[in-house]
């Protein structure tokens, strides 16, 4: 996904089949949560035994288990690396049909305890029971984000950090690129969304750095600079990304820059000989949050947005 040569990446078979029972097994036993933990949606497999009287009805469950199993089968293959936030679970996509038919099963059992006429409340409490179970935990946090909310407001609101830091990109970043500037990022995402700015993912090395900046140039759109968040350097498998086989492996002095910084020690990009270049080009280095979490490296003086 962050080569600039697709086709020269090696395909990785090693493990498939593995990998594809442990996804499968995964989504099994993550069901609920798939199904956006509504409560009724996996019932959908119970009221596969049930006969509904409408044809249509009873047929159409049966293209959707069709459906399903062949998504599933997809999202297999492919891997879901972060479980139920991942966005390859289309899981999520069947969860109101299939709530729809365990709803229906459960208001036939609900219907068939022969609650008294003059029970009337309870002949749809089962109704009121589903909504506040499935609703629960959104209603248990609602309070404690509004007081969180309100004890941030005028400041940005309360971020989703990390890594996202919204004032940092839609003040600081923004009044100091324009709309021509492109700027390479670990969450070209975020870049685009809060500060309103073209950017392009990181890529693997200094080389394929080097060939964004002339394309981008020859484009009449430079290369402004580089700016590194947490969603890189803050990962657990830090060893691991920065192996040379890494996702950050070649580019580590400049994606782990932060934690110099945190040391008082100077930066990685200025140390390494092979990234001085880079550096000189980029010698601006402006943290946009607190110590440095979110570093932006810019070919011209940065200023500080003030409030």
């Amino acid at each position: 996904m962050r080569s600039l040569s697709p086709a020269d990446q090696q395909l990785g078979l090693r493990g498939l089949l593995l990998n594809i029972i442990a996804t499968t097994l995964g989504q099994i036993s993550d069901l609920h949560r798939n199904f956006g933990a509504i409560l009724v949606a996996p019932l959908f497999f119970v009221a596969l035994l049930h006969p509904f009287k409408r044809e249509s009805l009873a047929s159409f469950r049966w293209l959707i288990l069709l459906m399903w199993v062949f998504a599933g089968i997809g999202m297999s293959i492919y891997g879901l690396k972060l479980g139920s936030m991942d966005p390859n679970q289309i899981h999520i996509l069947f969860a109101p049909l299939m709530a729809a038919y365990g709803l229906a099963m459960v208001s036939i059992l609900w219907a068939r305890l022969n609650i008294p006429q003059s029970m009337h409340a309870l002949r749809y409490a089962h109704l009121i029971l589903i909504v506040a179970i499935s609703a629960g935990p959104m209603l248990l946090t609602t309070p404690q984000n509004i007081i969180r909310g309100m004890q941030q407001d005028g400041i940005g609101g309360f971020p989703h950090w990390p890594p996202y830091f919204p004032k940092a990109y839609n003040r600081t970043l923004a009044d100091n690129t324009t709309t021509k500037d492109i700027i390479i990022s670990d969450t070209p995402w975020a870049v685009a969304w809060y500060a309103d700015r073209m950017s392009v993912w990181l890529p693997e090395n200094l080389e394929q750095i080097e060939q964004i900046e002339t394309l981008a140039s020859n484009q009449q759109t430079p290369v402004s600079g580089i700016l590194i968040s947490p969603y890189s350097f803050n990962s657990k498998n830090m060893i691991g990304n920065a192996s040379p086989q890494g996702t950050y492996g070649e580019l580590y002095p400049l994606v782990y820059g932060a934690w110099a910084r945190f040391g008082n020690a100077p930066n990685f990009i200025d140390l390494h000989p092979l990234f001085k270049p880079l550096s000189q080009r980029y010698q601006h280095k402006q943290p946009l949050f607190s110590y440095g979490y979110i570093m932006y490296y810019s070919n011209r003086p940065v200023v500080e947005s003030v409030e």
